[in-house]
């Protein structure tokens, strides 16, 4: 696994590179010969995964051609699972792929609104908290009926839907009141994604220990579709607390200091250049 993605239990998802593929309307198809060598890859091995997930859907909400974004996408990535299954069938020597991209696409975007929650929490970024969390007095009725206030948040889903939590309150420290929020909901769908891991021995690492003299066997973590996928890595980089989360190109990085907001210069410089863009079209 990359060094990004530190876990005490290995994680492992192997997917192939596809490279001849054509559209059939929506559909995205993959025809390969049985005997053609395939490049396989391991996305744990792979920091820049998410981001290009992140990327895909900002140019696809930007109006870009869908089927250029996905075909791209694909060549690179490959094929997943995501909402439905893509379909696989063989016919005589070849093996033909079949690839929803607007499934695949939506499955993209749902998980990038969870996803810029994390960054808002891991960046402590209480601007962009406040985007997906409103704090409202509630009233409630005792056992007996007496009328009392708190306070709960409230989320907006990706399906409009309002979830609400109840909530501790800090007057004095409103980031920590939305931080706690936001790991709440987002540990709910994180939960929601992980039952799909697949808990298993990796036949292929057994050790013998030489100062206990026994045989170790190693144990691995392996997904199938595109959401546990990404989910196992959100959860593995919101749960290590170290890590920063670059606003600009939503590479993960390890900050060399506290207050440390971007991945390098070249993003400082963009962030800087895209605040001096929005002020000079607020003026306009």
């Amino acid at each position: 696994m990359h060094e990004l993605f530190s876990f005490p239990i290995r994680c492992e998802r192997k997917n192939y590179v596809l490279k001849d593929v054509f559209y059939e309307g929506r559909y995205l198809i993959n025809k390969n010969h049985k005997d053609t060598k395939i490049e396989i890859y391991d996305v744990f091995d792979k920091p820049d995964f998410i981001p290009s997930i992140v990327e895909l859907v900002k140019r696809y909400r930007a109006g870009e051609n869908p089927f250029k974004l996905v075909e791209k996408w694909v060549t690179e990535w490959g094929f997943w699972k995501s909402w439905g299954n893509f379909e696989t069938e063989t016919k005589g020597d070849y093996i033909y792929s079949k690839l929803d991209i607007f499934d695949l696409l939506i499955t993209c975007e749902s998980f990038c609104r969870d996803w810029e929650l994390c960054k808002a929490i891991i960046n402590q970024d209480l601007d962009q908290l406040q985007r997906f969390i409103r704090i409202e007095e509630a009233e409630v009725n005792d056992e007996n009926k007496c009328k009392s206030s708190h306070k709960i948040s409230v989320f907006q889903d990706e399906v409009n839907q309002e979830i609400t939590y109840d909530i501790l309150h800090f007057p004095d420290d409103i980031l920590k009141e939305y931080s706690i929020i936001g790991s709440r909901y987002l540990a709910d769908r994180i939960d929601m994604f992980l039952d799909k891991v697949n808990f298993a021995l990796d036949k292929g690492v057994i050790t013998w220990g030489k100062e206990t003299n026994k045989i170790q066997l190693s144990p691995v973590l392996r997904t199938e579709g595109l959401f546990e996928t990404l989910y196992l890595q959100l959860f593995m980089i919101f749960s290590e607390n170290e890590k920063k989360i670059c606003p600009v190109c939503n590479d993960i990085f390890s900050p060399t200091r506290r207050d440390k907001i971007y991945c390098s210069s070249s993003c400082k410089l963009t962030a800087k250049s895209q605040r001096y863009r929005a002020r000079k079209a607020n003026l306009i």
